[in-house]
């Protein structure tokens, strides 16, 4: 059997390194880069983050009955000023905000 001119002789082919081998270097690497660069999520209860904000109390027992929470729930800083703001911008009677087309 005649081989064409652009196919490749089988010993090359042996040679390709299985999908699989890339993909763990790759997966390797990206592991160290998170280790080199952790990032660290302070959780504090909603108690503290009220008082280190100064929130008032009347929006920080609204904030905490909108998300279900309790005194003791532990959540982050940015999750807590979401929480705020959100409640802070909502309408007061309850209405979700209509979409302006």
């Amino acid at each position: 059997m005649r081989k064409k001119e652009n196919e490749q002789p089988e010993e090359a082919v042996n040679d390709v390194q299985p999908v699989e081998a890339k993909g763990e270097a790759k997966e390797e690497s990206v592991k160290e880069a998170v280790k080199k660069e952790p990032k660290e999520v302070k959780y504090l209860t909603v108690r503290e983050l009220a008082n280190e904000a100064g929130t008032p109390e009347e929006i920080y027992e609204g904030v905490k009955v909108a998300n279900g929470w309790k005194d003791g729930k532990a959540v982050s800083k940015e999750e807590y000023n979401a929480a705020v703001r959100e409640f802070s911008e909502a309408p007061a009677d309850g209405r979700k905000k209509e979409d302006k087309n």
